[in-house]
């Protein structure tokens, strides 16, 4: 396969002030520019996506629990310096429509991203994803590698390789180990973020889970 260079994409420290800032998958202030909403049909079902600016196209994924307007204010600042920003709502966030529990899947999801990149005919563009987003850059430019000119990770990748049993079994069960709502998922969540996972006082828990 073509080698693929990653480079990391500066601009998008510089124009979001702080990796924080969008990796954290919270609503952002109001935009401040007009960006337009549009629909595309893909397979089956309907990608929504925000719209704005001309110039060099950058495609913006979210991550998880998140939606296209995460990345609002971001795509403001992309088009006042000569980008046009688009953001879909992936399958099952936002307001994209009518997709199955099969299009969930991230390789699946690299298929209906393309689909709508044909749609809009373009052909090359920069790519970066936020969390679950850049797991599905990241597949993205495994499969269409000329496609990219380059690729940006904030917060990621979650998900390039499968979750591990812990997890999957916590989910069987009802449980979001990334959202705890008692002591017990919030230690389940410690132990799969960390190797050793560190002595965190119960005061500090505690105020964590109120």
């Amino acid at each position: 396969m073509k080698k693929f260079i990653v480079r990391l994409f500066i601009v998008f420290l510089v124009l979001s002030g702080s990796i924080g800032y969008v990796s954290g998958n919270r609503a952002t202030p109001a935009s401040s520019c007009t960006i337009a909403s549009y629909t595309a049909q893909v397979s089956n079902g309907t990608l929504s996506y925000s719209q704005v600016g001309n110039g060099r196209k950058v495609l913006l994924l979210h991550g998880l629990f998140a939606d296209k307007e995460q990345w609002h204010t971001i795509m403001c600042r992309l088009s006042e310096v000569g980008y046009q920003a688009i953001a879909p709502d992936l399958p099952g966030y936002g307001n994209s429509d009518g997709f199955t529990l099969s299009d969930y899947a991230l390789e699946n999801q690299t298929t209906l991203l393309h689909e709508l990149m044909e749609k809009l005919r373009i052909k090359f563009f920069d790519l970066a994803g936020s969390s679950m987003g850049g797991a599905i850059a990241w597949l993205y430019t495994q499969r269409y590698p000329n496609q990219v000119r380059s690729l940006a990770f904030i917060g990621s990748p979650l998900g390039v390789v499968d979750w591990a049993d812990s997890v999957k079994a916590a989910i069987f069960q009802g449980i979001n180990p990334f959202i705890p709502i008692t002591k017990e998922q919030f230690a389940l969540e410690i132990g799969l973020l960390f190797f050793t996972p560190p002595l965190i006082p119960d005061a500090f828990v505690s105020r964590r889970l109120q």
